[in-house]
């Protein structure tokens, strides 16, 4: 049962992941410059 909780867990962020990868993309430009700092 736990195991399959982290089944569910891993393809949950897996999938959310995803999503923030595509809007990193869009984003990256604006986010760019105030990366540089850190």
């Amino acid at each position: 049962l736990f195991q399959f909780r982290w089944i569910i867990v891993i393809f949950f962020v897996e999938k959310v992941w995803e999503d923030k990868q595509a809007h990193l993309e869009t984003a990256y430009t604006e986010v760019d410059q105030p990366m540089e700092r850190f």
